[in-house]
């Protein structure tokens, strides 16, 4: 073996407000970064702290079975994120519901399957990262609250199910440091 193949790895936890997190991380001589068996529960109040565009309320719970951060690099991720009576407090009001994401790697991209389970909206949909950082989503939102329903009425395309199409492509390459 090489001294590229080599890599130190640890047990971590990290706890505090609002925030736990443990499971076992990784670093190899060449700066790649590897997660396994990560197990996380956030407060949104905790994300709520680095962004002031909407307030979150709920708790983010999850796993990260297996990533991989290297340079700039699309990263490898098989996850699963659950949003947990998550709400949307502003700058509209939205009532709790439980949100799921699951992140699979694929051959040169990752993919995000969403969905909702007693939420007022019903949440279905993929978006798929490729190499080369740009995107392509596919998400119907088919909502069960009034507002709601009205807002998506002037932001996404009417389906006969009485859902709402989402359907976006971009580059997020601009936002990826070289």
């Amino acid at each position: 073996k090489s001294l590229l193949s080599l890599s130190i790895k640890s047990s971590f936890k990290l706890s505090g407000d609002y925030i736990q997190v443990n499971g076992f991380v990784g670093i190899t001589p060449n700066k790649k970064i590897t997660l396994n068996n990560t197990n996380y529960d956030i407060d949104a109040l905790f994300i709520n702290r680095f962004q002031n565009k909407a307030k979150l309320s709920g708790e983010i719970k999850g796993k990260i079975n297996h990533a991989e951060l290297h340079n700039n690099n699309l990263p490898i991720i098989d996850a699963i994120i659950n949003w947990q009576e998550g709400a949307l407090e502003s700058p509209i009001k939205l009532p709790a519901g439980d949100y799921n994401a699951v992140i699979t790697p694929e051959s040169d991209k990752l993919r995000i399957k969403l969905t909702s389970t007693d939420a007022p909206a019903e949440l279905n949909g993929d978006i798929t990262l490729n190499k080369d950082w740009k995107y392509d989503s596919n998400i119907k939102v088919k909502a069960n609250d009034k507002g709601l329903n009205a807002m998506l009425k002037f932001t996404g395309k009417p389906q006969p199910d009485g859902s709402y199409e989402f359907k976006n492509k971009g580059d997020l390459s601009p936002f990826i440091r070289k």
